[in-house]
């Protein structure tokens, strides 16, 4: 597939450059990848033209103020999804610092677009207790799993109350014995299976 291989060869010349400044990348349905990692700025890049297009901050540029002289707080986008028609865009984020009890400064972020560019609709702080595995958003519906290193998986719905949109955690699924590394809807047309994968094992 040429669109495949440019995706590939766009990643491959990016990490060459900056090797170090992201952790992945997930595609749109215009044919548009973005780029996400070490900076709180997503990079959004035409795989066909091979140009920057637009960059997008998770952050609000007053999110982090320096205290006591030490170092700002660096955040990390470490998971990014889309839904099938590019219109939502999740986004978990995390701090390199840690707060009581191993819980990290992280967020989860839903994101409308609306006006040519993403405006966020609902953030959820600590959603997991520790990062963010995966996240998986289905493919004809508005939800999203995202599976964490508490050992959780968690469904996120799309809610509308007075004209405003907002999504919430609607169950909340636990294996105290398996570490839940990745997930995904299944891919009947309902996608009425969420599976989840383990080191050594796929649970549905």
């Amino acid at each position: 597939d040429a669109l495949a291989k440019r995706v590939v060869e766009t990643r491959t010349d990016l990490s060459s450059q900056q090797a170090s400044s992201y952790n992945g990348f997930a595609l749109r349905k215009d044919a548009t990848v973005a780029l996400f990692g070490s900076t709180h700025t997503l990079e959004f890049r035409n795989v066909v033209l091979g140009l920057t297009v637009s960059t997008h901050s998770v952050l609000p540029l007053n999110f982090i103020s320096q205290v006591n002289k030490e170092p700002p707080i660096s955040m990390t986008v470490e998971c990014l999804c889309f839904s099938p028609d590019s219109e939502w865009m999740v986004t978990f984020s995390q701090a390199d610092v840690t707060m009581g009890e191993d819980i990290f400064m992280n967020s989860l972020r839903f994101w409308s677009f609306q006006n040519e560019t993403y405006t966020l609709t609902t953030l959820s702080h600590a959603p997991h207790k520790g990062a963010v595995t995966d996240m998986a958003y289905h493919s004809s519906l508005h939800l999203v799993v995202t599976a964490g290193s508490d050992r959780k998986v968690k469904l996120w719905s799309l809610t509308e109350a007075t004209s405003a949109k907002f999504w919430v955690c609607q169950r909340t699924l636990s294996k105290p014995t398996l570490f839940p590394r990745c997930v995904c809807f299944s891919t009947d047309d309902a996608g009425s299976l969420v599976l989840v994968g383990h080191s050594q094992l796929v649970s549905l």
